[in-house]
């Protein structure tokens, strides 16, 4: 799966777990978006492993501060 179908549907999941219009890209990082705190944090991630099927370690987990380093472990395992 390429980035850019990934970076994609990152939005969507942001869009709709933060329930608010943003606009992200690779560099985006978790300081940048307001809304995206601890709690919204695990929404984004349990959204993304349901949407791509896949499990993050939390080692992962604790490293997905950036949307770059989201996109690259999801084109790693999907």
């Amino acid at each position: 799966m390429s980035r850019e179908v990934v970076l994609e549907k990152m939005k969507e999941i942001f869009m709709d777990v933060l329930d608010a219009e943003v606009d992200i890209t690779e560099e985006t990082k978790r300081q940048d978006i307001e809304e995206w705190d601890s709690i919204a944090h695990i929404n984004i991630i349990m959204s993304v492993e349901s949407e791509f099927g896949i499990k993050f370690t939390l080692q992962e987990v604790n490293e997905m501060t950036e949307i770059g380093k989201i996109v690259t472990v999801v084109c790693e395992r999907a």
